[in-house]
């Protein structure tokens, strides 16, 4: 097993790790409440956005059809 990641191309290596880094990163985005978060400050005291989530703002404006 660990000769066959030696003998591996450059490519198939390179896919692997972005592989990787794409899953770590999708799990992080689907696990995390909020993408993007607004807070006030002098600049802005308040806000009109709050949040973006996926839950905020896919699944609010979602409408089944049955």
């Amino acid at each position: 097993m660990v000769g066959d990641w030696y003998d591996a191309s450059k490519t198939t290596k390179t896919a692997v790790v972005l592989t990787g880094i794409t899953f770590v990163l999708f799990l992080t985005a689907f696990f995390s409440p909020y993408w993007l978060q607004s807070y006030p400050s002098e600049k802005l005291p308040n806000p009109k956005f709050k949040n973006l989530g996926k839950g905020i703002n896919f699944f609010k404006n979602l409408v089944l059809l049955l």
